[in-house]
């Protein structure tokens, strides 16, 4: 696949200045990018605390303090948190201080990513997801994939946001634009079919500065790329995350959701503000 999607032509994320433009532009598309979206002192203290929940959360799996899937979910990679050589994590992250925080800024009413998605998911939608990816250097190319399978109208929207600056050698996500539609399913179910839509289908990637979000329809094709950067460095790509229900039945994703049990179903995005702002 990595092959593949290497000779796909490479098209812009597509960005609007206007909240109104950036919700047609993730319609049209099914990703959209919202520049700002928290300030640098809040990504970069989110950062630190999530590698460090990580880190807790390891070792809580490997002393048998906790079950694997209690702390975190597949991240769509071989290796298991159990095994000597992890690269990739999908962390579930606790509603505690750090998190409440940024979750207050980002959701603020009238802020810029508040604004987008009010309109595609509604401020009685459901959180589905709390969590960060983590991708550490040495980390291979996820498998492509939609978070769930095609449906006539939209089910859940993802709003990823970077912790520190993403380069190409990151492992920025590859999101490949207008494929939430049934054709393009059709096309990647197909075997036939699929080697050539990976390699036609024009792709971006979320190569941005720190503390900008991408939100994407859960239909839409996407991948997390190889983390390139000098292991030297040890620069670990943080990216946390929320996901917000359009009120379709979810029953098979909340099976798989990347949230802590203590707080699934609990949340609308119109609650999940007021709640981290007291």
């Amino acid at each position: 696949e990595q092959k593949l999607m290497e000779c796909a032509p490479q098209v812009p994320l597509p960005s609007s200045e206007s909240s109104v433009e950036r919700v047609e532009l993730l319609r049209q598309h099914g990703v959209v990018h919202t520049p700002n979206v928290l300030s640098k002192h809040s990504a970069q203290s989110l950062r630190e605390y999530a590698l460090k929940c990580r880190d807790l959360a390891s070792n809580e799996v490997v002393n048998g303090d906790a079950e694997e899937f209690e702390r975190f979910s597949d991240v769509l990679s071989p290796n298991s948190v159990l095994e000597q050589v992890q690269r990739r994590w999908d962390l579930k992250l606790p509603l505690e201080a750090p998190v409440k925080l940024a979750v207050a800024e980002l959701l603020a009413p009238g802020s810029p990513l508040r604004q987008v998605l009010d309109e595609v998911v509604g401020p009685s939608s459901t959180l589905q997801e709390l969590g960060c990816l983590i991708s550490a250097p040495g980390s291979s190319q996820q498998v492509c994939h939609s978070d769930t399978m095609w449906t006539p109208e939209p089910v859940l929207f993802t709003t990823f946001i970077t912790l520190q600056d993403v380069s190409r050698d990151l492992g920025p996500t590859v999101f490949l634009p207008g494929t939430h539609s049934e054709e393009a399913h059709v096309r990647f179910d197909d075997v036939e079919e699929k080697d050539s839509l990976l390699q036609e289908t024009g792709q971006c990637r979320g190569v941005l500065e720190c503390a900008q979000a991408i939100t994407y329809d859960s239909r839409l094709l996407h991948c997390g790329s190889p983390n390139e950067a000098d292991t030297r460095d040890g620069m670990e790509r943080a990216i946390f995350y929320l996901s917000f229900s359009t009120g379709e039945e979810l029953k098979e994703f909340q099976n798989v959701a990347t949230i802590r049990p203590e707080i699934q179903s609990r949340f609308t995005l119109l609650s999940l503000s007021q709640a981290c702002t007291t």
